[in-house]
């Protein structure tokens, strides 16, 4: 099972998506905001695949930057793998722009896993390669 970190406020919606992570396999590990997700990667060093709820604006004004951008920023250039999810077209547009993949709270889940099996297909295939060349 992979760990996810879901950075997302609303407690339904971190509930719906973690039964959707646990039909791929995917074990969301829940914060509440930044601040706390910042707490929970520098324990964890499992987690390399973060999911960020791109609507997070300080305190809930409206803002053409969401508030995980900086967050977003930092873990992409730490090599973590990660996704953002926002039905906000500047907060799509600006996490998109950092290198983040956009998508949907319902599809996220089926892209990561996407993603992971894309990737062990990958890391076999080089490891094969790499044990011919040996």
């Amino acid at each position: 099972m992979t760990n996810v970190l879901v950075v997302e406020d609303d407690d339904r919606m971190r509930h719906i998506m973690s039964e959707l992570f646990e039909t791929y396999d995917l074990r969301l590990i829940p914060a509440q905001n930044t601040v706390k997700a910042e707490q929970i990667l520098a324990w964890d060093e499992t987690i390399k695949i973060v999911v960020l709820d791109g609507n997070l604006t300080p305190e809930r004004k409206a803002s053409s930057t969401p508030d995980t951008l900086p967050l977003a920023c930092k873990l992409l250039q730490e090599d973590y793998t990660v996704y953002a999810v926002s039905n906000n077209h500047h907060h799509q547009h600006a996490l998109s722009n950092a290198g983040c993949v956009i998508s949907t709270k319902h599809e996220v889940a089926k892209l990561i896993a996407a993603y992971l099996h894309v990737k062990g297909c990958s890391d076999s295939w080089e490891s094969k390669s790499l044990r011919q060349k040996a």
